[in-house]
């Protein structure tokens, strides 16, 4: 499928052209997120005055007082406040409270001051934004981990890939692919040949140059060479429609015959043996009921042979009498003998054996059925997939962000491990494999010798270093993720841990907010050379 340019990327994150003088923008909330928002506006060069209900004691950026023009401590809903904040004069007000409802009941009062002012807004509430949107007009609304989530999950894959853009029905892969001497492209293409109808160049990076903060920034007929490294958009086949049915690739009948004999064969059995058993890990009624069928078989097969070769009758009536014998029926075991003459001691006990199993075996039948059918009557929960055994994510924290991290990882068809300090209920995520554990113990739950990457994304940036620390420690090979909230204690940590990926989801959604402010609708959110990229339609 082309590319349209229509809808190539844009990078927004930087505009080339300064604002107006009537530039002025109003932001209610100064929280983490709000506060990213201010910062982003003034380095637009806007004037941006703010309005909180405390003042706080300590800020997450610097000298953020310097960056405002005006700050009003009261109640953002309030007609009075938003007219000394002169809401009347504002291009846009971006209502970033960590309360909906206040956020909500804020736009509407906005609106009534200011009919055609851009109200950007905090929500979480998808068919209500939708609603509010085509009301209040001029209009949009983003949850605070909506745009950011996808940095941190494709950070955790570790691979060349940087984000995923969803156009129509299909989906775009962006790509940021290193140039090694055994490259296909190394030496033999230059760069405008690697324009294709589903592919096009996004930057490029000569070996030793800066990381750029443009697109498009080469020369057409530069040769790609060894440590040279090329990003490009493309558009993916395989991933163009998720729910398309896979066509499956003829055989031939010499590959079927292959195929049966390695599936039939003693190591292949052995090994979808041992599949199936770790499959039930934590399935244990599966486990029984598995146990018990293969018990009940051996019983009647042994039973079947020992009474067909003492007692000299057919096959069938041996089976007919063993399996009368697990159902409890004694009187079977007589046979057309003299009443005088007694029962074979081992043929009692034999009796005895098999009634005790065959009524253990229809207690446990009965268990089994009593509890399908209460999980199908009450809709009880379905347990949990077993833990992943290798090239798996750990992703440690399931606040808003983790879950949407994990949320996305699973659209990606990637093998994770949710950890989690409290229970989760079993509706949310509920294919997901999860250790509930404190956070020291965890590690050692989540086989993180074979794991592919790390994502830490908890509420506590103290909590988030710790474990990466440990993380880091026990397999400092592997990729990782760590969530922080505080600008300078994040680039601490990634002065700290170099090979780790240190995001601020705030930080991130806050440049979201503002080019929504600025008029943008703003469609996706990628990483790319060290910078967000926004995507706008």
């Amino acid at each position: 499928m082309p590319i349209p340019p229509s809808e190539a990327t844009t990078q927004l994150d930087r505009y080339e052209q300064p604002p107006s003088d009537t530039a002025r923008f109003l932001v209610c909330g100064l929280g983490s997120l709000g506060q990213h928002c201010v910062a982003v506006l003034r380095e637009f060069g806007a004037v941006v005055s703010a309005i909180d209900q405390n003042r706080a004691h300590r800020w997450d950026i610097p000298n953020l007082l310097d960056e405002l023009e005006e700050l009003l401590i009261g109640d953002c809903c309030q007609t009075e406040v938003l007219q000394q904040a002169n809401v009347q004069n504002c291009r846009a007000v971006l209502l970033v409270t960590s309360d909906e409802r206040v956020n909500i009941e804020a736009a509407f009062a906005v609106r009534l001051l200011n009919p055609h002012v851009r109200l950007v807004v905090r929500s979480t509430k998808q068919n209500l934004n939708q609603l509010l949107s085509a009301r209040l007009k001029n209009f949009v609304a983003f949850e605070a981990t909506q745009l950011p989530a996808p940095a941190f999950a494709i950070a955790a894959l570790g691979s060349e890939v940087r984000g995923f853009i969803h156009l129509g029905d299909a989906m775009l892969r962006v790509v940021k692919d290193p140039i090694s001497p055994e490259h296909r492209w190394c030496d033999r293409r230059v760069l405008h040949e690697l324009n294709t109808p589903t592919r096009r160049v996004l930057s490029y990076i000569p070996e030793g140059s800066p990381l750029p903060t443009q697109f498009h920034q080469w020369e057409p007929n530069t040769r790609v060479s060894a440590g040279d490294t090329v990003a490009y958009v493309e558009v993916t086949e395989g991933l163009a429609r998720p729910d398309a049915v896979p066509v499956k690739p003829k055989l031939t009948w010499r590959q079927v015959a292959r195929t049966v004999r390695s599936s039939f064969s003693r190591r292949g059995l052995q090994q979808r043996a041992a599949e199936f058993w770790r499959s039930t890990d934590q399935q244990q009624s599966k486990r029984v009921a598995i146990v018990l069928a293969l018990a009940i078989v051996l019983l009647l097969l042994v039973g079947t042979g020992l009474l067909a070769w003492q007692q000299r009758i057919s096959g069938w009536a041996a089976f007919y009498t063993t399996a009368m014998m697990l159902l409890g029926q004694t009187e079977t075991v007589i046979w057309k003998t003299d009443s005088k003459e007694s029962i074979p001691a081992w043929l009692g006990l034999m009796n005895l054996v098999y009634m005790l199993a065959g009524t253990a075996a229809i207690a446990v039948l009965y268990a089994l059925l009593t509890e399908s059918l209460l999980a199908a009557k009450f809709q009880l929960p379905k347990k949990r997939p077993p833990l992943p055994l290798q090239d798996h994510v750990v992703l440690i924290g399931l606040g808003r962000v983790g879950r949407r991290v994990a949320t996305l990882l699973q659209q990606l068809r990637q093998p994770l491990v949710g950890v989690s300090n409290r229970p989760l209920d079993a509706t949310v995520l509920p294919q997901m494999p999860l250790v509930v554990s404190d956070w020291t113990n965890a590690l050692a739950k989540v086989n993180l010798a074979t794991a592919r990457s790390v994502v830490v994304v908890t509420d506590d940036e103290m909590v988030n270093l710790e474990i990466g620390l440990m993380a880091h420690a026990a397999n400092p090979d592997r990729a990782m993720v760590i969530r922080t909230f505080d600008p300078r204690f994040g680039k601490s940590v990634d002065r700290f841990l170099p090979t780790a990926k240190v995001l601020s989801a705030y930080e991130l959604a806050a440049e979201a907010y503002v080019a929504a402010a600025f008029g943008e609708n703003i469609l996706n959110l990628i990483r790319l050379n060290e910078q967000t990229v926004l995507v706008t339609e």
